[in-house]
């Protein structure tokens, strides 16, 4: 009721969700229906994927770990999204399975810049 990250009191989000089926009626007849529409049925079980695991052997998985590691010990952890991945982790993830590169990480990119822009900026006053 409050929105995401956003606490509210149980009683007074019920209260408001009683007023918000008074308003709807088609809500209303809605929740209390217990029929599963069509598009929510399953016609077959889930099926087992792997995403959070790295392919390879064993030891692939465990060189890949390490290096997925170095990487995200290099990387901000600001988990900004910035770079596309949703935290700094998924963007090492990324980097180790050839998906992405480190240079993706903005604020990593910004930083490279603004390194670039004083050495020129110091070199332009030494000369």
């Amino acid at each position: 009721m409050g929105g995401v990250l956003q606490v509210e009191n149980p009683f007074i989000a019920k209260a408001k969700m009683k007023q918000l089926r008074r308003g709807l009626p088609e809500a209303r007849s809605r929740l209390s229906s217990r029929q599963v529409p069509d598009f929510m049925r399953w016609d077959a079980p889930p099926v087992y994927a792997p995403v959070m695991e790295l392919e390879g052997t064993r030891a692939e998985q465990m060189e890949k770990y390490s290096r997925l590691r170095e990487i995200l010990a290099r990387l901000p952890g600001l988990d900004c999204g910035g770079c596309g991945a949703p935290t700094c982790e998924a963007l090492a993830e990324d980097v180790v399975r050839g998906r992405a590169k480190p240079e993706d990480c903005t604020v990593l990119m910004r930083r490279r810049l603004e390194e670039l822009l004083q050495e020129r900026s110091r070199g332009d006053d030494q000369s």
